[in-house]
């Protein structure tokens, strides 16, 4: 079974590599789903707010932060506000990983609120930059074989945290096949 879903996921970006080539107009654009939200992350315990990112190993260098792991698991919000409706949770992983500036290894897996299945998000985040970008890896459920990419930006650094704007760019490759098809 297993050597069968190893054949059929050859096949599937063969044929997808292949339709892309031979449509240079192509820009993914009927099966490209944006998605955006802000993350709402808690770093630091503040009075009637639970922190949603730990500590895992404390880091050696106070100036980057370097070595230090934090796991999170972050709620996204459709506004700013940390009241404003709620749209889903980032979990995952951070480790700040540059002696010479504030940069981390991201792995997030975000699953969105009346979404069957998660997107998973994987890169280096210079904390520092006003944009980011993080390469979309991933999927589960309805976003299994997706691709794309997030950018990320700053929305604000609080006494407690930190509002991070996420746009998701998720290229559905299936959807992409089979709208070629037709």
């Amino acid at each position: 079974m297993a050597q069968l879903i190893q054949i059929l996921a050859v096949v599937f970006f063969y044929a997808a590599s292949s339709w892309a080539a031979s449509d240079p107009s192509n820009h993914f654009a009927k099966c490209t789903e944006v998605i955006s939200f802000y993350q709402q992350d808690l770093f630091f315990p503040t009075p009637g707010l639970n922190a949603t990112t730990a500590i895992a190993l404390p880091g050696t260098n106070n100036a980057t932060m370097f070595a230090q792991v934090a796991i999170l698991d972050d709620k996204l919000t459709q506004a700013p506000s940390m009241d404003s409706k709620l749209v889903g949770r980032a979990k995952g992983m951070l480790v700040f990983d540059s002696l010479s500036n504030i940069s981390l290894l991201t792995s997030l897996t975000v699953e969105l609120e009346g979404r069957d299945g998660n997107i998973n998000l994987l890169g280096q985040s210079r904390a520092l930059e006003p944009q980011r970008e993080l390469s979309i890896v991933g999927g589960s459920g309805e976003f299994r074989f997706v691709q794309g990419f997030a950018t990320l930006r700053t929305y604000s650094l609080e006494p407690y945290g930190s509002k991070i704007f996420f746009q998701l760019y998720v290229i559905k490759l299936w959807e992409c096949l089979i709208k070629s098809q037709v």
